[in-house]
């Protein structure tokens, strides 16, 4: 937790001075006001300032040549204008009038995030929900079953609604109170239905951006997370002249090694490089465990590993940014999908975007062609029930209805639908993590001047034809390697993950197996029992539907625990093996 808010409407609640003396020590008071006041702390406490009828936490970047006034004004107006004339990583509060109710705005980012709850007649705003608040939670807080199926069935919507009751989660972009409930003031379905050709200067515009943002999200020193990857690469050209150091974080595994690849682009770039290699794989259900008591689940952390090497090396190095190239795959469409093709219609499909994806996907372009015309007329894909996942859980989570992100997506041509799902998806990279308490940690390819910059434009455009990422290839192919621009492929850790995940067998198997998800009907014991063997994990893999299954069994654990609903999770923790686990059975 990073930030609270507590705003009421007439005289100050007599229990505000116990909850101030509340807060941990590295938290202060940042701003009182009438009907107002408004704490931060923990490492990397969010800037607080006050605007007209209200506050502003985090930060908040005003577009190339814009002025961004934040006068009183009708909260709906004021929203519209912040989305249309700044963009940032920030959560706005502010008030209807005296004695009115209070209004929350979330960024469209999604980099900061916004949970409301009614204590009395105040309304209490904050990112997390930390033990420390004790009596300030909402009465009645309790896990919400059918929310945290729906998360099983679809780790996308772990970013959306929350899965705890009586605590409201404002999605990015959205306008809420408690008075008029949410309201859509930017959506990617929105921006999409723009509609830009792009013409020639669609390259330029991506360059500029990508500089604008990178820029303003840079921080005194930067790390930067490179990959050897096209993304993280674009991220750090825009870093160039900067205090930046890039780390490559290796594997060994075969397939997996993209030294030569960072060792390249750092050359290229100027930029200092420092490796880390990636441990042996250990299972620590442990360090899972640590990140299970937010009021989200932790699914930003589950290569634990990566997430406590990252967080040492920032420290280490004075970092207080961290960068990455994350969501570039959605934002400049990487997927080799025929939903291309069936964006092309209704006008003629060229035989060259076929065979394009044809050659990608491993299929003929009759089955391509098949799949775009069924897709544009209309007709359903059949998504299969995850295996872990029991019948009854599928059906609940069908019915829990849509990520507040696509709730307006239909109509969209199939390819751009699919990109907004996968930028919704992309939204938990927002979430805890350890590497996020070492240094504010940024994602700029993710960020709201960006996909205002592609989501209007064709993906058949943004592919050139089926092709993976081939605008954002010809915008940036001056500043990279050549064999940067033309490389396809990317390092894979798979073989690294399964045997991780076969390395924590003893610990996992009664961990899900006799856990609460199982004896809610949420999990298929049968189907676990299956995947938790080696065998499988070599053969069938599953390794995020396991690790995210963990994930969310231990956050329940801490909630039930929390809300002393349930002791027995925490019993069933006790008795996992924590000793030496034999590794022989990974090899």
């Amino acid at each position: 937790m990073s930030y609270l808010v507590i705003a009421w409407p007439g005289e100050r609640p007599v229990w505000l001075s116990d909850l101030e003396r509340a807060a941990p020590e590295d938290w202060t008071i940042a701003l009182r006001a009438d009907g107002l006041t408004v704490a931060h702390g923990g490492p990397c406490p969010p800037p607080v300032r006050a605007i007209a009828g209200g506050v502003l936490i985090g930060d908040l970047h005003e577009r190339a040549g814009a002025v961004t006034p934040i006068a009183r004004r009708p909260a709906r107006e004021m929203a519209e204008h912040l989305c249309a004339t700044a963009w940032g990583g920030y959560v706005a509060v502010v008030g209807n009038g005296p004695g009115g109710s209070w209004t929350v705005l979330r960024c469209p980012s999604g980099e900061l995030d916004a949970l409301a709850w009614r204590f009395g007649e105040a309304l209490l705003i904050a990112d997390d929900l930390p033990a420390w608040l004790g009596r300030w939670l909402p009465p009645g807080l309790g896990v919400d079953w059918g929310r945290l199926g729906a998360i099983l069935a679809d780790p996308a919507m772990a970013s959306g609604e929350l899965a705890l009751s009586h605590v409201q989660a404002i999605a990015p972009g959205e306008l809420w109170s408690v008075r008029d409930g949410a309201r859509p003031i930017w959506r990617p379905a929105h921006v999409a239905r723009r509609r830009e050709s792009g013409g020639g200067q669609a390259e330029e515009r991506l360059r500029a951006v990508v500089d604008e943002v990178v820029g303003a999200q840079a921080g005194t020193r930067t790390v930067i997370e490179l990959s050897g990857g096209l993304d993280s690469a674009i991220v750090a050209s825009a870093l160039k002249g900067r205090d930046v150091v890039a780390v490559n974080y290796y594997s060994r595994e075969l397939g997996a090694d993209e030294r030569p690849f960072a060792r390249e682009i750092a050359r290229r770039l100027g930029l200092e490089l420092i490796e880390i290699e990636k441990s042996p794989p250990a299972f620590d259900l442990a360090a899972l465990e640590e990140r299970a008591t937010g009021a989200r689940p932790a699914l930003n952390a589950l290569d634990f590993e990566h997430d406590r090497d990252m967080a040492r090396c920032c420290r280490e190095l004075g970092a207080d940014v961290l960068m990455t190239g994350q969501g570039g795959d959605h934002l400049f469409f990487q997927a080799p999908s025929a939903l291309i093709a069936a964006d092309a219609l209704p006008g003629a499909i060229r035989p060259a975007l076929l065979a394009v994806l044809a050659r990608r996907t491993g299929r003929s372009t009759w089955s391509i062609l098949r799949e775009a015309l069924g897709a544009r007329l209309g007709a359903p894909g059949l998504k299969a029930r995850p295996q872990h996942l029991s019948p009854a859980a599928w059906d609940g989570a069908r019915a829990a209805g849509v990520h507040p992100w696509l709730a307006d997506a239909a109509g969209l041509p199939p390819a751009k639908a699919l990109q907004v799902a996968c930028l919704a998806a992309a939204l938990s990279l927002n979430g805890a993590s350890r590497r996020g308490t070492a240094a504010r940690l940024r994602h700029p390819l993710l960020s709201q001047p960006l996909m205002e910059a592609c989501l209007p434009l064709d993906v058949v455009q943004l592919t050139a034809g089926g092709h993976d990422r081939a605008l954002a290839r010809a915008a940036f192919a001056d500043r990279l390697p050549a064999g940067v621009i033309a490389r396809q492929g990317k390092g894979r850790l798979t073989s690294h993950y399964g045997r991780l995940i076969a390395s924590g067998l003893d610990e996992l198997r009664p961990l899900l197996l006799e856990g609460r998800l199982a004896a809610e009907g949420l999990l298929d014991r049968e189907a676990l029992e299956r995947m938790l063997t080696v065998e499988q994990l070599v053969w069938r893999g599953g390794y995020g539907a396991i690790m995210t299954s963990a994930a969310l069994e231990l956050w329940v654990c801490s909630w039930e625990a929390r809300t002393a609903r349930n002791t027995g999770p925490y019993s069933l923790l006790a008795r996992l093996p924590r000793g030496p686990v034999n590794h022989a059975q990974t090899n």
